[in-house]
């Protein structure tokens, strides 16, 4: 048997040696490391806070509620059965527990989930500290409050791989903010409710439709001086698109990433898409914006259902080292989600 020539040989080597370089370089590309703050609360004039982005950082989700005494939570979505399992042991031990979900999303979840989970939500309903809403709109929120602690973002509690953020932040104001909102929601008062105590600091709760949301969104895009990025899963108001091509027009730096599902919703807002890119992979399920050194996230997608008819909530962030933490996230969806 001839043996195999030293060029042979080394072209072999140079060939396997390019495989797995590109296999590398593939998996950074489609695997994102954990966001810094994820583990270090950010000390800020807004309190203590940490960010996360899905899915990335989502996976041990369970772990923030470990130690908790109450569980107060407003969710679209919720299939966990850890979180079943942990309000079911709260309750059991006589603390304060009240769940909210959509009447909707939990009939269909009680087609797919697991026999011992849905055991969990029986007992919940039947126990009475679970309640579903009862009009035509989603009761679409995501947050939970705890003690002095707030988690709120656009992220369910579901078993999906999409592009999402929350935040958990220790503010005992905001907090008891978010617990007020689910106890009127417990009485039975969805998309109508009180409007939201008069906030002007550094970090800002509203709930939709009744603290107008939109007009939110445009007083902070009015203050734009250098930048408006936002990443949308769905964005259809015309007043918004009118607001960032506005400040477009006089020099403002405008970027939007949309969810490429939802992009047919787009139409009436052409002129936009020159700012503008869909994604070519994943499934973007965030709505966060930067302007300046300001974040506004939450549950709402800027639509006339978002804003009018569905039950939201939002919180505003003014802080330059939040800003900074979704501006890199953004930037990174920008070049690694179009490609």
């Amino acid at each position: 048997m001839r043996k195999k020539s030293p060029v042979i040989i080394k072209t072999i080597f140079v060939f396997i040696i390019l495989i797995i370089v590109l296999a590398f370089a593939v998996y950074k590309n489609t695997h994102s490391e954990p966001t810094e703050s994820q583990d270090t609360l950010i000390q800020s004039k807004t309190g203590n806070i940490q960010v996360y982005f899905c899915p990335e950082d989502c996976k041990d989700i369970n772990t923030l509620f470990k130690d908790i005494n109450e569980f107060y939570c407003s969710i679209y979505d919720i299939e966990y059965s850890w979180f079943w399992n942990k309000a079911k042991s709260l309750y059991d031990s006589n603390k304060p527990v009240i769940i909210i979900t959509d009447n909707e999303q939990l009939t269909n979840n009680f087609k797919k989930l697991d026999l011992p989970v849905l055991q969990d939500i029986n007992y919940a309903y039947s126990s009475g500290f679970l309640k579903k809403d009862k009009y035509s709109g989603y009761m679409h929120n995501k947050f939970c409050a705890f003690g002095n602690y707030l988690l709120i973002g656009s992220k369910n509690f579901s078993n999906t791989s999409n592009y999402d953020n929350f935040i958990l932040l220790e503010n005992k104001e905001l907090s008891e903010i978010a617990k007020e909102e689910i106890l009127e929601q417990y009485s039975g008062t969805f998309n109508k409710g009180e409007k939201s105590p008069a906030q002007t600091g550094y970090l800002q709760i509203y709930f939709c439709p009744e603290d107008n949301c939109e007009s939110k969104y445009l007083e902070l895009l009015e203050t734009a001086k250098e930048k408006i990025h936002c990443e949308f899963f769905s964005m259809t108001l015309n007043s918004l698109s009118q607001a960032m091509l506005s400040k477009a027009g006089q020099g403002v730096d405008l970027k939007v990433l949309f969810e490429k599902s939802q992009i047919s919703q787009y139409s009436q807002l052409t002129t936009l898409f020159a700012y503008a890119k869909k994604n070519t992979k994943g499934y973007i399920h965030n709505k966060f914006c930067i302007i300046d050194d300001t974040v506004i996230t939450g549950s709402l997608n800027p639509s006339k259902n978002g804003t009018t008819k569905n039950d939201e909530s939002i919180i505003i962030i003014q802080d330059p080292k939040i800003a900074d933490i979704y501006e890199n996230k953004f930037q990174e969806h920008w070049v690694k989600l179009v490609k």
